[in-house]
């Protein structure tokens, strides 16, 4: 679990340590603004992952690709976003591998040692088993939900800094809301 969990940063940070080669992405659209709904947020489906959603900005489509020695060739389909207040917005998928491990819920919130974490709330989310929860640091709150598909795993993340905490939930009220799954 811990694997898939390092991978899944990893490949959603676009981190690597020297030596290792970097993740391939694939930019499928940049600052996309052509699907506005009349509230005035966009409407983004990812082109090669299994769900859509609204965003309150214009979005990112893309695709990460890299090989990991545990699990072979990971991809991560993603949306994305980053307002003028700092607020970034990220949903994104990784598809189950032939070796990949099942995620274990438990464990996730835990991983968080040096914030605050609350409001942890295990309720399903469309039928698939889901995990929501809230994590507080000094200067900066994150509002996180992963969703167990059938095909991958889903992170939803609205993160912001402190001043802007409130604005980030409503963004992420909506965004849940809004999630589309294929």
């Amino acid at each position: 679990m811990k694997d898939l969990l390092i991978i899944f940063f990893t490949l959603l940070c676009c981190s690597c340590s020297q030596g290792q080669k970097q993740p391939d992405m694939k930019m499928h659209r940049v600052q996309d603004s052509t699907n506005q709904t009349t509230e005035g947020w966009y409407y983004a489906k990812s082109t090669e992952g299994h769900f859509a959603v609204l965003m309150p900005i214009p979005f990112n489509d893309f695709t990460l690709t890299t090989q990991d020695p545990n699990i072979g060739q990971v991809q991560l389909y993603g949306i994305g976003a980053k307002s003028r207040e700092g607020i970034k917005l990220s949903l994104t998928e990784m598809p189950y591998t032939k070796k990949s491990k099942d995620v274990n819920f438990d464990d996730m919130a835990d991983s968080f040692k040096d914030a605050q974490v609350t409001d942890i709330d295990k309720t399903p989310y469309k039928g698939y088993s889901a995990l929501s929860f809230s994590v507080h640091s000094k200067n900066s709150s994150a509002f996180i939900k992963y969703i167990k598909t059938n095909t991958g795993l889903l992170n939803i993340t609205v993160e912001s800094p402190f001043t802007y905490e409130n604005e980030a939930e409503a963004i992420a009220e909506k965004i849940y809301q809004s999630l589309e799954i294929f």
